[in-house]
């Protein structure tokens, strides 16, 4: 699969980015783990959410950095998020 082109990404796309955020932050700390064991085990995850949202990680990534480049992107994404990832 490629990624989809910048700005081109659909709202079940974004739905289900934000879902997988949601699920993957937890995460982040195992994945920066200097333990190889912890580490693997948080990778493995990551891919079952991924997949689990119909997310390759490509396109999870380029979603993740455009994002972060661009406030609109990142407030389309906070409106098609479930609720209860809000803080």
């Amino acid at each position: 699969m490629t990624p989809a082109t910048p700005g081109t990404y659909t709202d079940a796309q974004l739905r289900s980015f934000g879902t997988a955020a949601h699920d993957i932050q937890p995460l982040n700390a195992q994945l920066s783990s200097p333990d190889a064991a912890t580490k693997n085990a948080a990778v493995e995850q990551v891919r079952a959410i991924l997949a689990r949202n119909n997310l390759d990680a490509a396109t999870y990534n380029a979603i993740a950095q455009q994002a972060q480049a661009d406030p609109a992107l990142a407030a389309r994404i906070a409106s098609l998020s479930p609720p209860n990832s809000a803080g």
